[in-house]
């Protein structure tokens, strides 16, 4: 399992979920998962989203998700947002990874 750039418990459509962000191979991958009572079986996958890294403007992707309505996935990129190191350009760099 790759390691989370960012991984918590969040209420998501109503139900506890498990959402897990990982970077692989430069691209982001998200998953909200909804799990068994013993946390140990994923019932169902409420969200999945698959993005490159490079040139992704996560402030515009908020914003977009916001203006939908769909403020649980604009929190998921506001978070990530913080947990990432941006530079001028929007591009995204994670840990010692050099662009």
């Amino acid at each position: 399992m790759l390691p989370a750039l960012l991984e918590k418990e969040i209420s998501f459509e109503n139900e506890k979920c498990r959402l897990r962000t990982t970077c692989f191979h430069g691209d982001y991958l998200i998953t909200v998962n909804r799990f068994s009572d013993d946390n140990q079986v994923v019932l169902k996958t409420k969200l999945f989203l698959h993005f490159g890294h490079r040139n992704t403007r996560f402030r515009e992707i908020y914003y977009a998700y916001r203006d939908k309505g769909l403020n649980e996935v604009a929190e998921i990129f506001r978070e990530l947002t913080f947990k990432s190191s941006v530079k001028g350009t929007g591009q995204i760099t994670i840990g010692n990874e050099e662009d």
